[in-house]
């Protein structure tokens, strides 16, 4: 959440909102409820959306209700769509391509994924890149491709490495080691680096922050078990199956573990350790059969199917296999709800883009109602001001020359006179539209009206004769539009007058100053000669000055 100030009671259960996402502690469900009290209550949507997304994920770790997960992620992403709050939408696309994973949307879950990595940039100080990588990781894993996997894997564990201040740091990079000790090994037995991994995991273990949960225990044992016995350290291994064991009467049962339960149990199975298989099975299932999704239930009735051909138990077997294929159905019908549940929020967001979009271009269409002349097109004396201000500031940082031009139609009040307003309007419409070319055609030009018939160009980094060439150019082209215009004492067709001040700016010196100059200028090109160019260095005018001017 981009930062912001809350008052103290706000600021306290945001953080005590993370040390508790940090814990595991599943009564964050109810410091979210708190704080979302108090977002409701001043209204803001970046808090409102932060807290929704907490929340979501807060469901979707400690009850897996899913009605309640999908309601709540939904309010979240709308309320961070409107507070421009990019990154932490992108966790919530992450945390749609985990779940569109745990119910069995392969193909779903990627896509999300890839949503969530397209709302990354080089300017977001969170993690999610990395814990993006390492979940698109798993499911080059499911897949079987693990260079691809280690690919990603290693890209998560850099951005990861990036943000040690995350409250989420210490468990995300145990996550990481162990997947990628755990890849190694599948990917031709690379026992070398899953001995790497492992002490890079043990490491990370070491100075875990207390308290440490048996969930996370539970992923640095099962690497352990793998290398020690790739090690042939039997001994060793059968002593870290019994404290694996002894570690899961404390198990949670959380979905995202269902996978390392089932993957460690069909390795015991894979070394003949049947008894374990049948402890793990005991501890484990109580907390899993509450886990009412198919995909998982589809997961561990494999589990069970396997060891109950191993361990002869064929009644069971068949009751398996016959929830096998139940589950299976039921994973049909799960996966148009996930699929329908996707479109549902893809057309929510497109709605809402739709809708602020509309939003922004009135609010453009206002800016420049506010900002823009409405007869020239050209910016006003307001927008004058602040592009002014800036310009003033980078030349006097660069130290470097500003040119302020004032124009003015020569004998203007007398063309009205003889053709009338209208005609005058479309008069200033040419004219403008000539000045409008000039800036155009070089990037350090700008223009603005500044009121009846009076025009302000400002010139950046030019040169004293650059300023006058360009000014000259502009009242060459204005004069050969060759505007009829019998009321002009000077010439048959409109001409312009131009004072211009060149110079450094002073620190203290702004647009008033040079066009205080700029105006005494062009006075004296309306005393003397109009349809001429005066360009000053200072506000003093001296004789010599004035004609040194003059002859430019």
């Amino acid at each position: 959440m981009n930062v912001r100030k809350y008052d103290n009671h706000v600021q306290r259960l945001i953080e005590e909102l993370f040390a508790k996402r940090g814990k595991y502690d599943p009564s964050i469900v109810k410091t979210a409820d708190h704080l979302l009290k108090e977002a409701k209550k001043i209204q803001d949507d970046a808090l409102l959306g932060f807290t929704y997304y907490y929340l979501a994920e807060a469901y979707y770790t400690f009850s897996l209700d899913h009605d309640k997960f999908k309601s709540v992620l939904v309010k979240a992403m709308e309320h961070l769509q409107l507070a421009s709050e990019f990154s932490l939408l992108g966790k919530c696309y992450n945390l749609l391509g985990i779940d569109a994973l745990l119910h069995g949307t392969m193909s779903l879950g990627m896509d999300y994924l890839m949503t969530a990595l397209r709302y990354c940039n080089s300017n977001d100080e969170s993690n999610l890149r990395g814990v993006v990588n390492s979940n698109i990781g798993h499911i080059y894993a499911d897949l079987g491709d693990y260079t691809e996997a280690l690919h990603y894997l290693k890209d998560a564990i850099a951005d990861i490495q990036r943000y040690p201040d995350d409250q989420m740091y210490f468990r995300d990079m145990l996550l990481c080691y162990t997947m990628e000790g755990n890849y190694y090994l599948k990917q031709n037995r690379h026992l070398e680096k899953a001995r790497s991994c492992l002490k890079k995991a043990c490491r990370i273990w070491e100075k875990f922050p207390q308290p440490k949960d048996v969930n996370d225990e539970l992923l640095l044992s099962v690497l352990q078990i793998k290398v020690l016995h790739y090690s042939e350290l039997f001994q060793e291994r059968d002593a870290e199956i019994r404290n694996l064991l002894n570690l899961l009467k404390g198990f949670h049962g959380y979905a995202d573990l269902v996978e390392d339960i089932c993957d460690i149990g069909l390795f015991l199975l894979e070394i003949g350790d049947l008894e374990s298989t049948r402890k793990l099975l005991q501890l484990t299932e109580p907390s899993l059969s509450s886990l009412n999704v198919p995909s998982i239930e589809i997961q561990i009735t494999q589990f069970k199917i396997e060891y109950y051909t191993q361990a002869g138990l064929e009644k069971k077997r068949l009751e398996s296999a016959d929830l096998y294929y139940k589950l299976s159905m039921q994973l049909k019908l799960s996966e148009a709800v996930s699929y329908k549940f996707s479109i549902d929020i893809r057309r929510s967001m497109e709605e809402m883009r739709a809708s602020q979009e509309k939003i922004q271009q009135e609010n453009l269409r206002l800016i420049r109602q506010a900002e823009y002349d409405q007869l020239t097109g050209l910016p006003n004396r307001y927008h004058l001001n602040r592009f002014s201000d800036q310009a003033f500031d980078r030349a006097f940082q660069n130290q470097t020359s500003l040119a302020v031009e004032i124009l003015d139609i020569d004998y203007f009040k007398e063309y009205n006179d003889t053709y009338g307003h209208q005609a005058g309007d479309v008069c200033l419409q040419q004219i403008s539209e000539q000045i409008r070319l000039l800036t155009q055609s070089h990037a350090n030009v700008y223009s603005a009206r500044y009121g009846g018939d009076e025009f302000v160009i400002i010139y950046e980094g030019m040169a004293d004769d650059e300023v006058t060439s360009l000014a000259a150019s502009l009242r060459n082209r204005i004069h050969d539009l060759s505007i009829p215009h019998q009321g002009s004492k000077s010439s048959s067709c409109v001409t312009v007058s131009q004072g211009i001040r060149n110079s450094i700016p002073k620190e203290e010196n702004k647009l008033w100053d040079y066009m205080y100059t700029a105006d005494n200028a062009l006075y004296s090109v309306k005393q003397h000669t109009k349809g001429e160019i005066v360009l000053l260095h200072s506000a003093v005018i001296s004789q010599k000055s004035l004609a040194d001017a003059m002859r430019t």
